[in-house]
């Protein structure tokens, strides 16, 4: 059914709302383009049933009053047919695809616009179109209004979910339909959350399966003083329906299309005594294998937290225990726990057999960059004797990552190129934040997690095969792509496959710089944010200017 609404009636809503909008508390601006949003995609939606203008409007006002908490001058009149639903998540990423350009082109504030592309999305999502197509549709809409193009690429499809086992195979990590990179989300105490408010805990696993990533990072034990103050203690002795709720939250992650990277976080609530905590590692991979028949829902099993200062400091009974959840069935791949630093040496120590894989918790020193480079810097000077790793708790936004300098300087890019650099440098990533250490106000809250996932749609799957790790100093003279304007605070490093394709991280001091091509190639830049795409191709020679915030993303070939 072809639904036409005009210039004259989406003003009209506009005009209808805008003082419920303009007069809320909601002072960020953007949070105010937000509702505009979602105002004129209910709208939309009532419109494409078949609903008159009025009584369209009627309900919106009523839904805007709801939201406001305001007295109820409004009735809503009920859809034609029942609505789709549109989930917050998808709101903020129609959001993340066309305010920028609004802004740009328009300054302040326009709700009116807003509104209009807004019902354009709630149109095409009643007509059953999925979420990125039509979001895709309405970003182009909003291009074509002020005569620009669409940046190619710059809206990608969602990240691929893994499909059955996560496995190492040919040096990468694959899934059953080939390589995969592996993208979690850090929620390490959504189980606590879980046992008491499954309501709230299944909300934010689904706030983070729209966003696209892969799985989340869950601890099974947690304990003491401080998590007990929080009331986010959880373990089998603490709750008689320990192993039940397990089993109903993996089920959940499980039909959300999600996997687990199941930490132990607080491994000396299991006690000292081996046996015992084998008896619990055999328990999870029962449990694992219980909740979806296969016990592939659990992608990575560690030890432990940080365990050397939570209850094991040895790597050897750590191994003993992760060796018994592969016993009791489990079919996840296997770390022992993050060491104390980065050094090869440590990270070796702590990934002895049976270990998969290294696992590491990320560098927060510095600026920004620093560690950004520091996550290239262990796969490319470090040299751990695991090929691959899993950046399992990261630098992240939040006052409950502890331990970092210039937090502040973790904005939606720079936390974008982390998980960029840590994929290409053969980590898997884990996006982390203090939210995700203490779920309050929302995941969806904190830096970088709506565009990480997006961004990193954008790398080729096979990345982590491409043969060598590269920057751009002398060592790499024969085949880098620039040799002039790479300093010690903007660097360029990133990986090459013999085929000629690349990715690389150009990043460092925010501002405009200048480099030389040393050679002739083609690629696409990327803002890690927007993911505005800006194609470019270049001689041996050429000179060109690059401007970033954080840094760019690029992928292209030689």
């Amino acid at each position: 059914m072809s639904i036409i609404i005009t210039d004259q009636e989406k003003l009209s809503v506009s005009r209808a709302v805008n003082y419920l909008i303009t007069s809320s508390e909601e002072s960020e601006e953007s949070l105010r383009e937000v509702a505009a949003l979602h105002v004129g995609a209910l709208y939309g939606q009532r419109r494409a049933t078949g609903q008159s203008h009025a009584d369209a409007v009627a309900a919106v006002e009523w839904q805007m009053a709801t939201w406001y908490s305001r007295p109820a001058q409004f009735c809503s009149v009920s859809p034609n047919t029942p609505l789709v639903t549109i989930e917050d998540a998808e709101v903020i990423a129609l959001g993340d695809a066309v305010l920028p350009v609004i802004r740009e082109e328009q300054g302040a504030v326009a709700l009116a616009s807003i509104v209009d592309i807004g019902s354009q999305y709630g149109v095409l999502r009643q007509q059953q179109k999925p979420h990125d197509k039509s979001t895709a549709t309405c970003r182009a809409v909003a291009y074509e209004w002020y005569g620009r193009t669409v940046p190619v690429n710059s809206l990608p499809s969602v990240y691929p979910k893994i499909q059955g086992r996560l496995r190492i195979q040919h040096g990468c990590f694959v899934d059953d339909a080939g390589p995969t990179l592996p993208l979690f989300c850090h929620a390490g105490d959504l189980f606590a959350l879980w046992i008491r408010n499954s309501v709230r805990a299944t909300e934010q696993l689904k706030v983070v399966a729209d966003a696209g990533y892969q799985g989340i990072r869950v601890w099974t034990l947690l304990g003491g003083d401080y998590w007990t103050s929080k009331d986010r203690n959880v373990g089998p002795t603490m709750f008689s329906s320990y192993w039940t709720e397990l089993e109903r939250f993996m089920q959940t992650v499980n039909t959300l299309g999600l996997k687990l990277a199941l930490s132990q976080g607080d491994i000396g609530q299991a006690g000292s005594d081996m046996e015992k905590r084998k008896a619990f590692a055999r328990r999870l991979a029962a449990t694992a294998k219980a909740a979806d028949g296969t016990g592939h829902v659990v992608a990575f099993f560690d030890g432990g937290n940080e365990a050397w200062q939570t209850g094991e400091p040895d790597p050897v009974r750590l191994a003993a225990f992760v060796q018994a959840y592969r016993d009791g069935g489990g079919t996840a791949l296997l770390t022992l726990t993050s060491p104390p630093g980065e050094e090869a040496a440590e990270l070796d120590a702590f990934s002895i057999d049976p270990a998969d894989i290294y696992d590491v918790h990320g560098y927060r020193g510095g600026r920004f960059y620093d560690k950004i480079r520091h996550i290239f810097s262990i796969a490319y000077e470090g040299l751990p004797k695991r090929r691959l790793g899993i950046q399992s708790e990261p630098a992240g936004s939040g006052k409950l990552v502890s331990v970092t300098d210039n937090i502040n300087e973790l904005n939606h890019a720079a936390v974008g190129l982390l998980g960029v650099m840590s994929l290409l440098t053969r980590q898997a990533w884990v996006w982390f934040s203090g939210e995700g250490v203490w779920v309050q106000a929302g995941l969806e809250t904190e830096a970088g997690f709506a565009n990480t996932p997006k961004l990193c749609a954008l790398l080729p799957k096979d990345l982590m095969q491409f043969q060598s790790l590269q920057h751009s100093g002398e060592t790499w003279a024969k085949t880098r792509l620039v040799d002039r304007g790479i300093t010690h605070e903007c660097r360029m490093d990133g990986a090459r496959h013999t085929d000629g394709r690349f990715v690389y991280l150009f990043y460092g001091v925010p501002g405009t710089h200048t480099f030389r091509a040393a050679r002739k190639f083609s690629g696409t830049f990327y803002h890690p944010e927007t993911l505005v795409a800006e194609p470019v191709s270049y001689n041996a020679g050429d000179s060109f200017t690059l401007s970033w915030d954080r840094g760019l993303v690029f992928i292209g070939t030689v």
